[in-house]
């Protein structure tokens, strides 16, 4: 999982919403490859640039987006 956002934000794309249900394999198995889907929140953005908008999951926002302060796009908690 770590790899595919990490992956995206090589190519300056933030998700913005995500969650498990937005992660799929192709298959069962070694073979399966990882894919993250549902990109309808997603935003290009340039490094060193901050986000302050309240988008995504509930349940699974950034705890620094709450209050307003928003939060830096390369951050991952796990």
């Amino acid at each position: 999982m770590v790899g595919v956002v990490h992956h995206c934000q090589e190519l300056g794309v933030m998700h913005r919403d995500l969650k498990p249900e937005n992660f799929l394999l192709t298959s069962k198995g070694p073979e399966g490859e990882l894919k993250l889907t549902d990109f309808g929140l997603g935003v290009f953005f340039k490094p060193g640039e901050r986000f302050r908008d309240l988008v995504g999951s509930p349940y699974y926002v950034a705890p620094g987006q709450e209050g307003g302060r928003g939060c830096l796009p390369w951050r991952l908690s796990l």
